[in-house]
């Protein structure tokens, strides 16, 4: 089967109503393999690129099958503009002082383009793969980079160099490398005019580090689609509201004083129960302190989350977000020393600071530093979706104890901030780690008297 492809999701591209085969429109690998097949000998190929020199035209069938498998199962073909994705394009853009820089996948017939970053030329969502760079790229095992296009014999004819629209000279592309071993794509940098310098090393390592990054981001992608699949099939268990206690409740106000955790109670067994960790928390919380508060989304709280400054965002540059992202922790602890720790205080357009990345990625390190004396950066701070570095540390595959620890230590009211879908941090966190969460909520159950420091804040966490 064969699909007419026109996409015309942002004005920025312009739309394609050529025939291009893509994997979406094959089951699996078997009928990816006669797909293949079919057109493994013909001159007019749209997955061999011709034999130029000694530069390899094409995976073999099986190998090639199982790369479209595995494109296909990020379901990022044919999907709209997504900002993280455009914002980091153009992070890589800047960077490296190019007009362009493009997020490419190399599907059966032709290259999708799913960021291209800038807005100022129209280009087309999609290409065929004859006339794509990225397709060479896929086949080599590092960078492609090509000084001027217009002298090389593989691309000199193609359309994106002598043909209409936006013409190119100079490209350079990392390939996207899945965790299966795929190469998916690229990671590219284009320009009008030719570079006879090419990249230098340390250029063309920090292309193949943001390359990296931007796959890890598709996997990210694919793991919450995967997630919010699984949800919508079985939504989550609603956080419990505040019902009447049979116990004593306190009756918070601004004026109220520390309840003393209540003694000869029965505290709930973490390993005998089977409620979800944000039952069991405010189960726990009742038991010790006769309140059971409630969850409030992070859009109604007041004077709650932190005021990001014009100057924060404009302090969001490249040198400290590359240096978070790559977890080099003595690179940030350069910054402070020259700096001051104001450098590291920065957040984007949406809210997202350092250690959202870091919670995120659960790097320790950088996690400790940040929230160590030297740097103390704010917990409470939330990006535009209602999520806080608690959601984005439960957010990570594997429990991140450790981090969540550190967060309860500074302020345990994070645990009950929703998101904009009414989710709370635990509620990211997989099902078959919830044990380990009542484990651990138990064993660090004294830190929940930092619950009751602020009573202007817990008046919002408790029923009226």
């Amino acid at each position: 089967m064969t699909g007419m492809r026109i996409i015309s999701n942002n004005s920025r591209h312009t739309t394609s109503t050529e025939t291009f085969r893509s994997a979406l429109d094959y089951d699996g690998e078997d009928s990816l393999c006669r797909a293949l097949q079919s057109q493994l000998h013909i001159d007019s190929s749209d997955w061999v690129l011709p034999s130029i020199d000694e530069s390899p035209c094409s995976f073999t069938v099986q190998e090639e099958a199982k790369r479209l498998h595995i494109l296909k199962s990020y379901q990022v073909l044919n999907t709209d503009n997504e900002e993280a994705i455009d914002q980091f394009a153009e992070e890589v853009r800047a960077s490296f002082d190019v007009p362009w820089a493009c997020l490419s996948l190399v599907d059966m017939g032709r290259q999708y383009t799913k960021a291209f970053e800038r807005q100022d030329i129209a280009f087309p969502k999609e290409i065929s793969r004859q006339d794509s760079f990225c397709s060479r790229t896929i086949l080599q095992d590092s960078l492609l980079i090509v000084k001027d296009l217009l002298l090389d014999d593989r691309f000199k004819d193609s359309k994106l160099v002598k043909g209409t629209g936006p013409l190119f000279r100079f490209y350079a592309g990392a390939p996207l490398v899945s965790p299966e071993g795929a190469k998916l794509g690229t990671l590219c940098l284009l320009d009008r005019d030719p570079r006879p310098q090419g990249l230098t090393a340390q250029e063309q390592e920090t292309l193949l580090n943001q390359a990296k990054e931007m796959m890890q981001m598709l996997v990210d992608r694919r793991n919450k689609l995967s997630t919010q699949r699984k949800r919508s099939e079985s939504p989550p268990p609603t956080s419990p509201r505040l019902e009447p206690s049979e116990k004593k409740c306190c009756e918070m106000s601004c004026d109220s004083v520390i309840p003393l955790p209540q003694l000869n109670v029965q505290l709930p067994d973490p390993v005998k129960s089977t409620l979800n960790p944000d039952e069991y928390l405010l189960a726990l919380i009742e038991a010790m302190y006769g309140v059971k508060p409630v969850v409030k989304a992070a859009l109604e709280l007041v004077d709650y989350f932190d005021i990001i400054t014009e100057e924060q965002m404009a302090a969001y540059n490249m040198d400290v977000v590359t240096a978070c992202r790559q977890n080099d922790v003595e690179k940030l602890q350069s910054f402070v020393e020259a700096s001051g720790r104001d450098v590291l205080d920065c957040y984007n357009r949406f809210g997202e600071g350092l250690l959202n990345m870091a919670c995120r990625r659960g790097f320790k390190d950088i996690v400790k530093f940040l929230l160590s004396d030297k740097v103390k950066l704010s917990i409470r701070i939330r990006d535009d979706y209602g999520r806080t570095p608690m959601h984005d540390t439960c957010w990570n595959p594997e429990p991140q104890t450790e981090i969540v620890s550190w967060l309860m230590a500074v302020d345990p009211t994070l645990f009950l901030v929703a998101d904009k879908r009414g989710f709370t941090p635990f509620q990211y966190a997989r099902q078959n780690d919830w044990p380990v969460w009542r484990q651990f909520l138990f064993s660090n159950r004294d830190r929940l008297s930092g619950l009751f420091a602020d009573p202007r804040v817990l008046k919002q966490f408790v029923s009226h």
